[in-house]
């Protein structure tokens, strides 16, 4: 207890002696006291340390910035520009290697419209079977990306469906008419394509334009500029040989 007394005493007599000292700056019979010189560093390494001591948080989030963009600007600059994108919907299960296959193989039918100087097709694969022992999750996974990229997704005219999935999506597309409303067949010569492990594609697949009168897309300039484009790929695919 005393020494806090103690400890209380000597402060109020610091603070009456700062403030005399005060007042007789005020009336000017006290110099105050000369700001403490600034050092400034004089050699490289002196100057080097200032600088990180006092900008190292700044220098530290500008590099990590700059990081960041390079990054971003790389993978814009590397990233593929697909002329065409159409969707692939069977009733099958498709391996990374038969989808790559498809693509080159449908490829020959479309152009460079970004003038690359090659033709970048990308098949979006929503197929999935629902016959014998199927996975639930995998199935409303492909489902929802077919929803997706039908009702997001209006430069996608083209599908390539077997004549089970091309009757599911008739009835889906009922109060509008046919889903499909051009088609192809696609050409013998795909039956004879094998991956290296011996898969190969089931017959009778197809190829048609989407319908966009009656939809959310008739009045979508993508989609109909999408579409007139599609005529001329199913002219190429029918007149192969």
């Amino acid at each position: 207890m005393s020494e806090n007394k103690s400890d209380t005493l000597k402060q109020r007599k610091i603070a009456q002696q700062k403030f005399l000292e005060l007042k007789k700056m005020q009336a000017g019979q006290l110099e105050p006291e000369a700001p403490p010189q600034e050092i400034k560093p004089k050699t490289f390494s002196e100057k080097r340390k200032n600088f990180w001591y006092h900008y190292k948080t700044h220098t530290i989030l500008s590099l990590f910035m700059a990081v960041v963009l390079a990054v971003g600007i790389t993978q814009c600059a590397n990233r593929t520009k697909y002329d065409s994108r159409i969707v692939l919907y069977t009733e099958n299960i498709y391996s990374n290697t038969q989808i790559d296959l498809l693509t080159n193989y449908m490829s020959k039918f479309f152009d460079d419209t970004n003038g690359d100087g090659e033709v970048n097709l990308q098949i979006i694969d929503c197929s999935y079977s629902t016959e014998g022992t199927f996975d639930s999750n995998y199935v409303n996974t492909m489902a929802t990306k077919l929803q997706a990229t039908i009702a997001s997704e209006p430069e996608i005219q083209l599908f390539i469906v077997d004549q089970k999935r091309l009757k599911q999506l008739n009835e889906i597309s009922a109060e509008v008419g046919d889903f499909i409303i051009d088609s192809a067949p696609l050409p013998a010569s795909l039956n004879a394509l094998k991956t290296d492990d011996g898969y190969t594609f089931p017959e009778g697949l197809i190829i048609g334009r989407r319908v966009l009168k009656g939809t959310i897309l008739e009045n979508n300039k993508k989609a109909i500029s999408a579409s007139e484009s599609s005529k001329q790929i199913l002219e190429n695919i029918k007149n192969y040989k």
